[in-house]
Parts: C-alpha cells; structure tokens; sequence
C-alpha cells in the first residue's frame, strides 16, 4: 500500500487538499513560486526599500539615510504601505460593479 505524504502549508485543510491535488498533476503553485525566490531581500522584507522612480531601488541604511530623492525610511514605509493597500482596495474593485443605493443586487 502506498502512503501519500500530505504537506501543510495552510491553517485551512481545503488549501492544503488542492496543494497536494496540484503537486498529484505536476502543477507548481504560489508555495513553491514563493520558496524559489527565498531568500529575499532584507531591505524589503524591513519595508525600507523604495523601487517608485528610474533612479532607484533606494534602500535605507546607516550610511544612506535617505533616498535619492530624500525620503526617509519612515516616507519610504508610509508609500510602502499606502501603495499595498491602494492595490489591495482596486483588486476587489470589480465587485462596486452592479451595486446601487448600497445594496447588493443578485448575483
């Protein structure tokens, strides 16, 4: 009897099923695209590392205060976190679509 390995890479048991299902068809997936770029940069991983201009990736550290551009790492941060959330908010943007006077029409 052959015994299949399950792999965790989830809290959710239904994510973890389709890992293995993908890894079963010879699929790769966002766990193993993530792992092949390990490691990654410190600097971005800090939140202090700005890739915004031509001029750039600036990364902050004690001999470069600031960016090319001035920015300091708390500038550099605060774009950071502003530029994912923005992102985030436009990536659901598509379910504004059909609603009117704030309700949700039948889908």
């Amino acid at each position: 009897m052959v015994s299949k390995v399950m792999v965790n890479f989830s809290a959710h048991d239904s994510t973890n099923e389709m890992y293995n299902r993908a890894k079963e068809l010879g699929l790769d997936t966002i766990f193993d695209r993530h792992q092949a770029q390990q490691p990654q940069c410190g600097f971005g991983m800090q939140g202090i590392c700005c890739q915004l201009c031509s001029h750039g990736p600036c990364r902050i550290t004690h001999l470069a205060k600031r960016g090319i551009c001035g920015a300091t790492a708390d500038t550099i941060v605060a774009r950071n976190m502003v530029r994912l959330a923005v992102h985030g908010a436009a990536a659901y943007s598509h379910r504004l679509k059909g609603r009117r006077g704030g309700r949700a029409e039948d889908d």
